[in-house]
């Protein structure tokens, strides 16, 4: 409540919410009720552009862990007399992208706004949530609805995978090997995972979400690259 109380003195009254019945009319007990009922939000968009930025997964509620003890879960028995050796442990080390200082400063800007990162974006970094939590199916179909929102977010209205893919390849935004790549690892996947139940392998779903994430990324700096020039 100190820290409330120290940010309340200098926080303009006007910008908080009207006074909640039950919440006393101080400017530091209508302080403490707008954090109660925004600090959610704003941790969670502050959150989604931070992993989007750094392919980090920071969701609290499901935390993944970097190191176990191999055979976790398992019951073993031995001789007692016997002497027992060390249990292995199994160590990873994800690759996280360092945040630029400009990428932090769009990150709390739009946490502050309330802004979301675009929709393909989000949908990736679902795909990846997925694949470190071996929900196989759920990333592949989190990485094929990235593509077709990002091919969309562009302007590209036709409808199935294949044609906005090649739509992308006309308007120079990615490559005729990207577009390859795609329809072999997002696009044949996902019709197997919808039409036959099919469970995906985990380096298949590892590879469709790299896969969208190529696709995306190129294609939103080809659209940045043609608009600079058309501006210029």
């Amino acid at each position: 409540m100190t820290g409330v109380l120290f940010i309340a003195r200098s926080v303009d009254e006007n910008l908080l919410a009207e006074r909640r019945p039950g919440v006393l009319d101080d400017p530091t007990s209508r302080l403490a009720d707008h954090l109660r009922q925004n600090v959610e939000r704003w941790f969670q968009i502050l959150s989604a552009w931070i992993e989007v930025c750094t392919a980090q997964d920071l969701d609290y509620e499901h935390p993944l862990y970097t190191a176990w003890a191999e055979g976790a879960g398992l019951h073993l028995w031995s001789d007692s007399k016997e002497l027992m050796g060390g249990q292995r442990m199994v160590l990873t080390t994800p690759t996280i992208t360092p945040i630029t200082p400009s990428l932090w400063v769009h990150a709390v800007t739009s946490a502050a706004q309330g802004t979301l990162p675009p929709l393909e974006l989000q949908l990736v970094r679902d795909g990846r949530s997925a694949f470190m939590r071996g929900l196989h199916r759920t990333a592949v179909l989190s990485a094929a609805s990235a593509i077709e929102a990002g091919a969309h977010a562009l302007g590209v209205s036709v409808r199935n995978m294949k044609p906005k893919l090649t739509e992308l390849v006309a308007l120079g935004f990615i490559t005729e090997a990207e577009k390859d790549r795609a329809l072999v690892t997002v696009a044949a996947v996902r019709n197997s995972v919808i039409h036959d139940g099919y469970n995906p392998t985990p380096s298949e779903s590892y590879e469709a979400v790299e896969a969208a994430h190529i696709v995306i990324m190129s294609a939103r700096k080809g659209a940045a690259t043609r608009a600079a020039a058309s501006n210029a």
